[in-house]
């Protein structure tokens, strides 16, 4: 018998045995948002959205003091209903746990609901959750409450009202509170930008539809092609969006982050978009759709962050001297929340491993496509008889300069751009040249896989430097004194499991501390998507002795 050989071949031959029959849990959505009302009359209503939802799901099922915000429990085969509260009645909470519908009866879906008044203002919470015993494709689904809570109980996010209707920015006073949402550390949903086509007033695909689809867990903001200059002039053109693609910002974002880490689709991948729900921008939408749904309960951290109804039923009967049907109650619940936690640590790890593989293709496609347009691009340029690159003569340039010539193999990240905005060094030309160096001598060094040209492939580089009368240094600070200046030697950039980096490499030019006679280039090199990343130019990097 043939034992797999590689551990994830391992792994999927224990879940195809050993768990075949375990029920595997799907977080589906999360959504816990506050609101800019704080009033009983508030929490009164969104409890009652709730409890009408399920009364239309199960008549009869629903006891009338249920309403008053008072506990219950329905248990039945196949249902079961029930809400609590905590001691000083400033926590509801609602589940429901009931089979699918009858063509899918394999799964159990799951529903949570919270209403809190949290003192200054009230919040509200919705959880979906869905196991299954196949591991079948489960869709992107919200309860039809959390489109009432958005609808009337005026939700916020950020300083922004949470809405099913995209925002389009029209003004600067409107992109003014784009910026502001954007950056602003205190959002907690992702902000999905679509640009218009080229010389069109289209997007890649409905906005509409996109919002509706994914209220409660996103912003969808559609920008002119006036604005998205004003985009790449705030953030970088790495971290922009532009020319009908559309890109996701997730939290947490900033000048400073790794482009890689937030999403942009490019409107030809939309149009040709094919998966196993169909083809085109409305797949592509689904796709998108569902992605958005995951990433709200992507780790437990996230999942935490909104009190289950077992957690309030917990602390609730957490108190001396229990009856022996609270402590048989107690005791279940430690239970049911031991399932859950280990089924939810599964889906996330599953999850993960899925989101890897499918990211390390589309990784691989999108690198292979890149290589093929650059290459193309250079072939057009041949037969046209453009041998030569041009040096242009500004700073300004030297973006769209890299763009044109050498985006298969260098990446200019957004601190380099915004770096070179205050350059001083004086010999433009020489910042220019040092570029193509790495592109043309550096690059085929670190890409090359024959053995044969390794020494070829290095003397041209270190001749490159000697013809440029540049030095090369492959550490640009003591690793005992990289703690103290982390800031400023690492750059937000994933590599594998990694997000920061350090800038090591580095060309130099002159030793003085002046900026107008000393230059830095300061990269990396990044093995998966082989590239050189420019992480700092063209100054030198703060240390004591500046």
């Amino acid at each position: 018998m043939n034992e797999p050989s590689t551990l994830s071949a391992q792994l999927a031959e224990l879940r195809r045995t050993r768990y075949a029959q375990v029920p595997r849990l799907r977080y589906v959505m999360q959504s816990f948002l506050a609101s800019s009302k704080h009033a009983e009359s508030n929490r009164t209503e969104a409890r009652t959205r709730v409890l009408d939802w399920a009364r239309g799901k199960w008549a009869g099922l629903i006891p009338p003091h249920a309403y008053e915000g008072k506990a219950f429990e329905h248990d039945q085969a196949g249902l079961r209903i029930a809400a609590t509260n905590n001691l000083d009645n400033t926590l509801w909470a609602f589940r429901s746990e009931h089979l699918g519908s009858d063509s899918n009866e394999s799964r159990t879906w799951v529903t949570e609901a919270l209403v809190a008044d949290l003192g200054p203002t009230d919040a509200f919470g919705v959880r979906n959750s869905c196991s299954t015993l196949t591991g079948e494709f489960i869709p992107a689904s919200s309860p039809r409450f959390l489109r009432d809570f958005v609808a009337h109980h005026s939700l916020v996010d950020g300083g922004i009202s949470v809405s099913a209707k995209p925002h389009f920015i029209g003004d600067m006073n409107s992109f003014n509170l784009f910026m502001a949402l954007l950056l602003s550390a205190d959002r907690s949903l992702s902000i999905v930008v679509l640009t218009q086509l080229p010389n069109s007033t289209d997007y890649a695909l409905d906005p509409v539809k996109l919002a509706r689809d994914t209220q409660g867990l996103v912003h969808v903001f559609c920008l002119p092609p006036a604005m998205t200059f004003w985009l790449s002039d705030h953030v970088g053109k790495a971290l922009s969006v532009f020319y009908g693609a559309v890109r996701t910002y997730y939290p947490r974002f900033s000048v400073e982050s790794d482009p890689w880490q937030h999403h942009l689709v490019f409107p030809q991948r939309i149009a040709e978009w094919s998966d196993e729900t169909g083809t085109g921008p409305a797949a592509f939408e689904q796709f998108l759709s569902r992605q958005l749904h995951s990433f709200s309960v992507s780790t437990p951290a996230k999942i935490e962050q909104l009190p289950s109804y077992f957690a309030i039923r917990r602390a609730l009967l957490d108190k001396p001297n229990k009856t022996t049907d609270e402590e048989i109650q107690s005791l279940r619940i430690e239970v049911e929340e031991a399932r859950a936690k280990e089924q939810e640590w599964q889906f996330i790890a599953d999850d993960r491993d899925a989101e890897a593989r499918a990211n390390e293709e589309e990784n691989r496609s999108l690198r292979a496509r890149n290589l093929t347009l650059a290459n193309d691009l250079k072939e057009l340029r041949k037969a046209r008889g453009e041998t030569s690159i041009p040096i242009p003569g500004t700073y300004a340039e030297l973006p769209k300069w890299l763009d044109s010539y050498f985006a298969d193999r260098l990446f200019l990240h957004a601190r380099a751009v915004r770096a070179i905005k205050d350059a001083a060094f004086e010999n433009i030309a020489l910042v220019y040249e040092a570029l193509k160096l790495l592109a043309d001598s550096y690059w085929p060094m670190k890409a090359n896989q024959e053995q044969d040209q390794r020494q070829t492939l290095s003397n041209a580089w270190e001749e490159g430097i000697k013809r440029l009368r540049l030095e090369y240094n492959p550490h640009s600070i003591a690793q005992n004194r990289l703690g103290e200046f982390r800031e400023t030697y690492t750059i937000n950039y994933r590599i594998g499991q990694s997000s920061r980096q350090v800038l090591g490499p580095h060309l130099k030019f002159g030793s003085t501390k002046e900026d107008r006679y000393c230059m830095r280039i300061y990269f990396l090199w990044d093995d998966d998507r082989q590239l050189v990343v420019i992480g700092h130019l063209p100054s030198h990097l703060d240390t004591r002795a500046t």
